[in-house]
């Protein structure tokens, strides 16, 4: 269905215009001449759009618009400040919703796509664009299937759009985190690892009492010091012994020689007072009975007295000896017990002990790192599990545009994803298209677009350089689409038709 006739009046910068309409159409002349006016008029017409608040030309009460599209005749009238009304017919006969059935006849890019519009835009739109004619759709249960959760994402955004967030930002940036907390971890445990003695395992140690291993050292050098005590008593036995021997022999020729020494001193004495007295009977003879009668006593007494003195200095004497005897009797005990522990306590390796403590004691000091180097071990399979599974998510995400565009009916040839999830036309990034791969895209997506009518308008053609504007004219040449084409130039409004 082509447009055939086009009569315009009283509409925005448009006294009034007739056009015989061919397949191509260019609409040239100055700025404010009424190019734009056209192209709104077509979409007016058909569309019935609302570009403008006030469509009705100035100064005037009412805009009509007719146009004859293969045997359909469209009629409609604009008011100011009304909605205006529409009569369609086709082949003579009234349509009923005329509205509805002029609607169905031209599709959104008909009126919403311009070519050169698409060409002048930055990538991120370009990609816009072109996703908005994949008919996909993803759903949560699509996303728990596939990830095995549901991702916190627009849904109402394109599928495209969804699978490349998840697989570029959501999940590319958590296993990013996840594969540095592996990398963080391998290096912990590694650090760990060269801490630990070789072939060390924790649980060999962890249960050791290193107080008790202490206590054995304690008690073997202990054992030691008894040792060492036993054997010096037992040498210094003899020495100790002669020495006691020794004490006493001393102590008893004292003890006889003062007895002796006693008996003298009082022998002597005694014998002086006899002398006195055998020279007091010399001059007092008349005493001498009774001086002979002291001298009795005085013998009794030296009796007496060198009889006490020596039973004294023998009391001294068994004293003396009993002590000897017991202190003899003691060395000789202790000797014996130090025997008796020689015999018993066989000598101790308390070095031995000790280093065996030491090295345990040096050992369970490393039962926390052990502890720590084995939990890393799990938290590792854990962290490189959850990289793994991102990394699998990551990938996903990048197969599945793929896989869904397999399925789908694609409107522009060419079109697919790459694994850097970039839209791309015939293998490539929009961007690295040529500038007549470029129009060719443009007008691939304006058909795709266009609707039943195949009507597709074009404004600001000269925007286009001369080559590439010649470009777009043979592009379009051998389709069976119809194309309105507006381009500043120079002049008066000037409409000129082609095929």
């Amino acid at each position: 269905m082509k447009i055939s006739r086009l009569e315009i009046k009283n509409c925005l910068g448009i006294k009034e215009l007739e056009v015989q309409a061919g397949k191509v159409n260019l609409i040239t002349g100055d700025n404010e001449t009424g190019k734009t006016s056209v192209l709104e008029s077509i979409e007016k017409a058909i569309y019935n759009a609302e570009r403008r608040a006030k469509f009705v030309r100035t100064g005037e009460q009412e805009a009509t618009l007719f146009v004859e599209i293969d045997g359909l005749a469209i009629d409609r009238k604009i008011k100011d400040g009304s909605k205006g009304t529409v009569k369609v017919t086709q082949d003579g006969k009234p349509v009923k919703k005329p509205e509805t059935c002029l609607k169905a006849l031209v599709g959104e890019g008909g009126f919403a796509f311009n070519p050169i519009d698409f060409m002048q835009k930055d990538d991120k739109e370009q990609t816009r664009i072109l996703l908005s004619l994949i008919p996909l759709e993803i759903t949560e249960n699509n996303l728990q299937e596939w990830f095995g959760e549901v991702p916190q994402v627009n849904l109402n955004q394109h599928p495209i759009e969804v699978l490349g967030y998840l697989a570029e930002k959501h999940y590319y940036d958590q296993r990013t985190v996840a594969n540095a907390e592996v990398k963080d971890t391998q290096a912990e445990i590694g650090s760990l690892f060269e801490q630990l003695p070789d072939n060390y395992n924790g649980d060999d140690w962890r249960d050791i009492n290193i107080g008790e291993l202490w206590t054995q050292v304690q008690e073997a050098q202990r054992v030691n010091n008894n040792r060492e005590k036993a054997q010096e008593y037992l040498n210094n036995y003899e020495t100790n012994k002669q020495a006691i021997e020794n004490k006493y022999h001393l102590q008893l020729q004292e003890v006889d020689k003062e007895i002796t020494e006693n008996i003298s001193e009082a022998q002597e004495e005694i014998k002086k007072e006899k002398q006195k007295l055998k020279g007091e009977i010399e001059e007092l003879r008349k005493k001498i009975e009774a001086k002979e009668q002291q001298i009795a006593v005085l013998d009794s007494q030296a009796k007496q007295v060198a009889s006490n003195k020596r039973y004294e200095g023998e009391i001294q004497k068994e004293n003396l000896e009993a002590k000897k005897a017991e202190e003899l009797e003691t060395l000789k005990s202790k000797a014996e017990s130090a025997r008796r522990y020689l015999e018993a306590k066989g000598a101790q390796d308390a070095e031995a002990l000790k280093e065996k403590a030491e090295e345990a004691e040096r050992m369970k000091g490393f039962v926390p790192l052990y502890d720590k180097y084995v939990s890393l071990q799990g938290q590792l399979k854990e962290r490189q599990d959850r990289a793994k599974k991102l990394d699998d998510n990551v990938k996903l995400a990048r197969e599945l545009p793929m896989k869904l565009l397999q399925g789908a009916e694609m409107p522009v040839k060419g079109l697919g994803v790459d694994e850097n999830m970039n839209i791309t036309i015939d293998g490539l990034p929009i961007r690295n298209l040529s500038t007549s791969r470029q129009i060719k895209l443009a007008l691939d997506i304006a058909r795709a677009t266009a609707g039943q009518m195949k009507l597709i308008c074009i404004d600001r053609f000269e925007s286009l350089s001369p080559e590439n504007q010649q470009a777009f004219l043979e592009e379009i040449k051998d389709d069976d689409f119809q194309y309105f084409i507006s381009s500043v130039t120079n002049g008066e409004l000037k409409i000129e038709t082609e095929g």
